[in-house]
């Protein structure tokens, strides 16, 4: 009788360890699915500060800072403008 269950419980942990390398499986396929998905290029290329025309500054008159120490670059191959250190906070009106 001792047999049968030793047997027993070695066919539970085969199952057991069946299923945990297929869940390992499937999450390293995950994994290197969504990095093929990752763009490409990280680079970021300053700018010249872009001209806002009809821009409201945020504080009105007591708006603080200069527009000289903001930084602006494009990344994401261009596709993205972003910018840093916002010294000079605005409100961009955009009509359709």
């Amino acid at each position: 009788m001792k047999r049968a269950k030793v047997h027993r419980m070695r066919g539970r942990a085969s199952k057991t360890a069946t299923i945990l390398g297929g869940l390992l499986l499937l999450s390293a396929g995950s994994v290197s699915a969504t990095a093929v998905a990752q763009p490409r290029d990280y680079s970021r290329d300053v700018i010249a500060p872009v001209a806002e025309p009809g821009a409201i500054p945020l504080y009105g008159d007591r708006t603080p800072g200069k527009k000289s120490t903001e930084i602006w670059f494009k990344w994401f191959e261009g596709h993205v403008v972003s910018v840093r250190n916002v010294t000079y906070p605005t409100l961009t009106p955009v009509l359709p």
